[in-house]
Order: C-alpha cells, then structure tokens, then sequence
C-alpha cells in the first residue's frame, strides 16, 4: 500500500490519502484528518474485487473464457451492522450481520491494454441478515466444489477449504447459521424475512452438506496414510467434525423421518470410512 501510495504522490506531484477499507469514502472524514479545507482531495482506495455478471449474463457465460474476457461490471462487498461503522463488526451475532455489494462498471471491458480503467458507473445492493446468510453458504459451497473439480485436486488446498467449511475457526460456520435462522422463533423469522428465504436458506444447506460430504470422500482418498503410520488424527477430526455439524444441521433442514435416516447413514458412511 505504502508503495502504490508514493507511486500516485510522485505522478500527482500531491500528497494522496489512503482510505482504510472497502466503505464508501468519506471526504469529510479526510478533510477533518487532514486538517484542510480544501475540496480538492485525492484519495486512494484499494480493495479486491471480481466480476460480476447480472442473471441476463448468467445463461451466456458458462466456459471459461467467456467468464473472464470482456468484463465491464467488478463487485466487492462490505460487511456492516446498522448503526456501526463498517469493517468494525467482529463478534457481531449473524442475526445483526448485513452486507453491502458494491458495483463498479468501466469504461472499457478487460482485458485491456490499458490498465487502469474509467469508472462510468456505480451502484449499491442491500442485503440483509438472511441474504447475507444465503449468499455466505452458498459461496463456501462454490468454493469446495470448485476445488473438487479441480485436475488434479490439489490436497493442500482442499485441506484448508474443507477445513474452513467444516471446522470454521474464526468466521460463523454453518451450525451458526443453521441456529441462528431456523433453531428458535422460526414463525417470527419467516414473517420477518419471507418464507420462501426461509428455504431458500435449508436449500443451500443441504447443498453445501451435500459437497462437504463429497469433499470428505475425495479428501479419505488422497489421504491414504500408511498402516505404520497409524491412524490419522486430523482425518479423523474431519469426519467427527463433519458427523457434528450434520447432526446439529439436520433437523432444521429436514422433515424429522428424514434426519433420522440420514443421521443412521452419516453413521453408516462414518464406520465405512474409519474401516
């Protein structure tokens, strides 16, 4: 950051101030740090983004070149909580947690000769708690499937993206989320949000168990450990975690005949897989 910033002082030939984070940039705030009054500020702001493709797109750009060749619209999201800044909400409940997409489109698609590019346009989306929800589950559901289908399936990386989907350590996993919606007051939810985001919600959950499972397998697969080494503790741990999060999942995303079958056959596939 540093760098980039003394870059842009030495082209501008004036001082420029790096915006901390991916919020929208407050020019009040950077006068008052400053101490000028000027209205001429130049501020920098750098974060990540990806592209974005709108539902008419979705259909059309299936291949992979087609997905990242000729791209004008980028995305990038913002976490906050209403009423708090962004970017200060650790530890805030997912029942408070909201998200800001943030759409930029350019002046020229990229690829492109020139590298820094124009922006025409802006525009915001609004999710709330559940949405919010959804779209983490179903993009950590992405994630491990994308890396299943991978060739090879690189076993570095799917440790630590199943790691990351079955045994979070630092973000709010699935079980969180899972109680969080649909454990307690499911009728004041619903009213809240809509029934229809209700299951959209166990719909993504179900899927995202779906890939676990199938990243698991493939994981005691590459795995292999040799008969003297002994058993293998951090498998093992996989499979207990993932048997934990299924049966604390289950009974919210299922009909209650249907947790039990399939509680008796995690058991079932669990035995298989330790034999």
């Amino acid at each position: 950051v540093k760098t980039v910033k003394h870059v842009y002082e030495h082209v501008l030939k004036l001082p420029v101030t790096v915006w901390p984070d991916s919020s929208d940039v407050d020019k009040a705030a950077v006068r008052d740090a400053n101490g000028d009054g000027k209205n001429d500020l130049h501020i920098l702001q750098i974060t990540y983004v990806e592209p974005f493709f709108r539902d008419t797109e979705q259909g059309s750009r299936c291949s992979w070149i087609s997905r990242n060749t000729n791209i004008s619209s980028f995305v990038y999201s913002t976490p906050f909580t209403k009423g708090k800044e962004p970017s200060r909400n650790r530890g805030v409940s997912v029942l408070e947690q909201c998200k800001r997409k943030t759409i930029l489109t350019v002046e020229t698609p990229f690829p492109c000769c020139t590298t820094s590019q124009e922006v025409v346009a802006k525009e915001h989306i609004m999710l709330n708690p559940l949405q919010t929800a959804i779209e983490d589950i179903s993009s950590a559901a992405d994630k491990l499937l994308h890396t299943l289908e991978a060739t090879p399936v690189s076993m570095k990386v799917l440790t630590g993206v199943l790691q990351g989907c079955i045994a979070p350590q630092v973000h709010a996993g699935a079980v969180v989320v899972c109680h969080a919606f649909l454990k307690t007051d499911v009728k004041a939810t619903k009213k809240l949000y809509g029934a229809n985001r209700i299951t959209n919600l166990q719909k993504n959950l179900r899927r995202f168990l779906d890939v676990c499972q199938k990243g698991l397998e493939v994981f005691v697969q590459l795995n292999n450990p040799t008969d003297e080494s002994g058993p293998d503790l951090y498998q093992e741990h996989l499979i207990q975690a993932f048997d934990e999060m299924c049966a604390k999942i289950h009974p919210y995303i299922y009909e209650e005949e249907q947790s039990q079958l399939f509680r008796a056959h995690d058991r079932k596939d669990s035995a298989r897989i330790d034999e």
